[in-house]
């Protein structure tokens, strides 16, 4: 037995888990980051971490940085013989605001192409009433044919 791992033998409140890192290439399937092996970490139990759950841990090779959690041990796994001393994690990823954040531009650039979908469709029906006095064959056969296919009265979306 290590002496480093007296401590964690006399610790509480805390687990293990897994994490594994991932990279920013593509793996040879083109599927998916390429992950790491995992790598074992102590964490609190208040913090409740759950796999998939997203961490800063401070990795030996690259500092700080993320890891995403793969397994939650029930209790922990402390190998008494290895030869390096477990780190905790830093803490968990909170991305609720960012989420959110997120959310809300996709909602807006939702809106403003549907505003330009919109406006784009009144310069068409424009361009068609310019070119078609009311009253003519050709206007009564426009209105006619929109009215049919897209269910709006071509006068109703008149300005």
């Amino acid at each position: 037995m290590q002496q480093k791992h007296l401590l964690a033998l006399l610790q509480t409140g805390y687990t293990t888990i897994e994490v594994v890192f991932t990279d920013g290439h593509l793996d040879s399937l083109g599927s998916g980051r390429t992950r790491s092996k995992p790598y074992t970490y102590k964490a609190r139990l208040e913090d409740d971490l759950k796999v998939d759950d997203v961490v800063v841990v401070d990795s030996p090779s690259k500092g700080l940085t993320t890891a995403t959690v793969v397994d939650v041990h029930k209790a922990p796994k402390i190998d008494l013989d290895a030869p390096f001393t477990y780190k905790w994690i830093v803490q968990k990823v909170d991305r609720t605001r960012y989420d959110e954040t997120l959310a809300r531009e996709s909602e807006f650039m939702d809106t403003m192409m549907e505003v330009e979908r919109v406006h784009q469709r009144e310069l068409l029906l424009g361009k068609f009433r310019d070119h078609m006095p009311e009253g003519s064959e050709a206007r009564k056969m426009f209105d006619s044919a929109t009215q049919k296919v897209i269910g709006v009265d071509v006068v109703e979306g008149a300005k």
